[in-house]
């Protein structure tokens, strides 16, 4: 399992990947100092990690699989370049899901339609849940709590909203909290 993007949702991504019985798991990140965060977090749950490179992490995926690929790709990155990245690394047969959309005012991304059609991949967007999902992901977050909770790297009074703003922007945390 890849994990493309090592925020709130890469980081439950992981944890949710090893519980669920995933042999390898591997996470990525265009940044290094959210990368070191995430893996204070959920370190333990990772076998490998690294910063995307200028190839955005193909080589590191295919040297770790001599080769073959990863047969589950997530995709927890708003970036086209990822997008692109996970279809390159993609194993024959292997489900990408793309977990996180484009902005909306740039959400058209170009993407090898022949790492489509030859690998034979299975593509799958995911956004929302059903009722069943949500009660199923409350009661997970409830038993993951602790394993969990350092996702939430920053909180802040509803008086210092705009620090908070400006901390979320910068990248310097993962997930940021306004308490009112």
């Amino acid at each position: 399992m890849v994990i493309l993007g090592a925020g709130p949702i890469g980081c439950w991504q992981a944890v949710m990947c090893r519980d669920r019985g995933a042999a390898r798991v591997f996470l990525s990140d265009v940044s290094a100092d959210r990368l070191d965060l995430a893996l204070q977090v959920v370190g333990r749950f990772v076998d490998d990690a690294w910063v995307a490179g200028e190839d955005n992490g193909v080589g590191e995926v295919m040297s770790r699989t001599d080769g073959r690929g990863a047969e589950r790709i997530s995709v927890a990155a708003p970036a086209k370049a990822a997008q692109q990245a996970a279809l390159e690394m993609a194993a024959k047969r292997a489900r990408v899901v793309y977990f996180a959309g484009l902005p909306k005012h740039d959400p058209v991304s170009p993407l090898d339609m022949n790492q489509l059609h030859y690998k034979e991949l299975a593509i799958l967007g995911a956004y929302g849940a059903t009722h069943r999902q949500y009660r199923i992901t409350m009661g997970y977050l409830d038993r993951r709590k602790e394993d969990l909770a350092g996702v939430v790297t920053h909180r802040f009074p509803l008086d210092r909203i705009a620090e908070a703003f400006e901390t979320i922007r910068s990248g310097r945390g993962l997930k940021t909290v306004i308490l009112p």
